[in-house]
């Protein structure tokens, strides 16, 4: 398995158009076309991740400073399940060597139906080293969990990089939160 830059123009993005598509609902979803497009102010890295040299997934990194934000991260439908998002995060992490990699999920709440969803997700990324922050965030009426690939997570370093993202993407209203 192996990460490659995947650019606006590359054959492979189609391929990386229909894993977006299968992946994500429509309204999470973002086309990739306009990821590249708005990687002006905050520059965004679409990696494919390949598996015997064809696309398996991706991911959408936005770069700023030391910091690196996963805004998306999918795996073809038929492959899941399989380690590949583990050896892919962990491929990241060789891929960002000198970076803090951070990354949001849904908080799990036993209240809401499918929280042995987001109880899963939230065990997988613990299980692939990232690291539990105490921070949290809503967006679309939705409470994310942030979590960091290092044990020392510079909430001011990633509070100034989401109030900058704001500037590019004015839906995004960051609000970050602690839970006692």
């Amino acid at each position: 398995m192996e990460l490659r830059l995947v650019s606006a123009n590359d054959s492979d993005k189609l391929l990386l158009d229909e894993i977006n598509s299968e992946a994500f609902p429509e309204n999470e979803r973002t086309a990739l076309d306009e990821l590249y497009a708005s990687g002006g102010a905050v520059p965004i890295d679409i990696l494919g991740i390949y598996e015997n040299g064809v696309p398996a997934g991706y991911f959408a990194v936005r770069k700023w400073g030391r910091l690196r934000y996963m805004a998306y991260f999918a795996v073809r439908a038929d492959l899941r399940c399989r380690g590949i998002g583990s050896r892919a995060l962990g491929l990241l992490r060789e891929y960002y060597p000198h970076s803090v990699i951070v990354l949001e999920f849904e908080a799990p709440d036993a209240s809401l139906s499918g929280n042995d969803v987001r109880l899963r997700r939230r065990a997988f990324y613990l299980r692939s080293g990232f690291c539990e922050t105490g921070w949290y965030t809503f967006y679309d009426g939705v409470e994310l969990e942030l979590a960091c690939s290092e044990q020392d997570f510079d909430a001011e370093a990633f509070m100034a990089f989401a109030a900058h993202l704001h500037l590019t993407f004015s839906d995004t209203v960051p609000k970050f939160y602690r839970k006692d």
